[in-house]
């Protein structure tokens, strides 16, 4: 739960930021009080389902990423994209075949 949270706070922030929000504007948007806001941030309180929903909504965040740690995943795709590239083609090949085979299992 620990790790859940922090990973919360941390993306949650992150993104306001990103947006150029104020936490006294999401606050306003989500109908919290920015100390609210800020204590989430700051990972010493978990919201409820409701009011983290709220977060997505208003942050437009990416609920995968919240509960999967996939905080990036274009930059994830570029990355693998770079690795790709500098593999011999065997190597590519069984990245390919294994991506394919996890794609397969849903994992």
């Amino acid at each position: 739960m620990e790790e859940f949270l922090q990973r919360l706070s941390q993306m949650i922030r992150d993104k306001r930021k990103e947006l150029s929000i104020s936490q006294e504007k999401l606050a306003e948007m989500m109908g919290v009080t920015p100390s609210f806001v800020g204590q989430v941030e700051r990972g010493e309180s978990l919201p409820s389902v409701e009011t983290l929903f709220d977060f997505v909504r208003c942050l437009n965040l990416d609920v995968n990423s919240l509960f999967y740690g996939i905080v990036d995943s274009q930059k994830d795709i570029d990355e693998i994209c770079n690795l790709a590239q500098q593999m011999d083609d065997r190597k590519r090949l069984l990245v390919v075949e294994y991506v394919r085979l996890l794609f397969r299992l849903n994992i």
